[in-house]
Formats: structure tokens, sequence, C-alpha cells
């Protein structure tokens, strides 16, 4: 996965354009004493959001639920970030897979609506997550 995320990386420069990216890793916790559920991808700057930071991080398919649910967001240095786009099964079939060249993924920014992410719903549990920038010299 890590070499994926390199190949991602350089994907959305050379042929999305972003300018500002770089590889990550992150570590996401789990409620009740679970295994950590780890990802790799890219960290990127997108313009056309308000130059805000977004995720792409590669999955497994199995790993999707512990990664994405309405009962959680994340919590990094102390701002809530959320799952705004993931990919399906359906999203991976032949009409749809330009999408998505580089398989499962989900897409993670931080959360900026006026009010808390949780305000109108149920409490969500806060996840920790931490990001760590990969060298792409490797």
């Amino acid at each position: 996965m890590k070499q994926q995320a390199l190949e991602l990386t350089e994907y959305l420069k050379d042929v999305l354009g972003y300018k500002t990216v770089y590889p990550v890793k992150v570590t996401v916790s789990q409620p009740s004493g679970r295994k950590k559920v780890t990802c790799y991808g890219a960290e990127y700057v997108r313009p056309e959001y308000h130059n805000e930071s977004w995720l792409y991080l590669l999955i497994f398919y199995d790993d999707l639920e512990a990664v994405y649910s309405k009962k959680h967001c994340y919590s990094r240095s102390g701002e809530d970030w959320y799952v705004a786009g993931y990919s399906s099964r359906e999203s991976l079939s032949e009409q749809y897979i330009e999408f998505h060249p580089f398989g499962h993924n989900v897409q993670v920014t931080k959360w900026n609506g006026a009010c808390d992410i949780d305000a109108y719903e149920s409490p969500r549990v806060r996840l920790e997550m931490t990001v760590e920038k990969l060298n792409e010299e490797e």
C-alpha cells in the first residue's frame, strides 16, 4: 500500500493538477479496544474547496465499516474530520472505474460547519486520527 500511496501522490499532481500533495500513513483508533486501522494515501490541498486539506485514503473494502460510520468522526489535532465520500463495490464497476483508478478509497476532510458536526443528531464518537507524512524518496 505504501507504493500505491506514492503512485497516488503522483497521480494527484500530474493527472489532476494539484500542487500541494504528499503521501501519508494514517492510523485511526477504534472504539472498544478494537485493533487500530492503518491506511495509506495522500494529503492534498483542494483550491476548489477554499484551499482545504483533504485525505485520499486507500483502503481494503473490508475496512470500510471500521473507517466509515455516521456514528463517529475523527479527531485530528483537536479538530473534527469526517468522511466526505467513499467508494462502494458498485463504484468500482466498469462504468465507474475511471473515477477510482486506485480502488477502494475514502475522502476525508475537516469539518468546518457553523455548528458542531453532531449538533443535530446523536453525539458522534471521536476516533483519534494520526497522519504521518511519508518520505517520497524511499
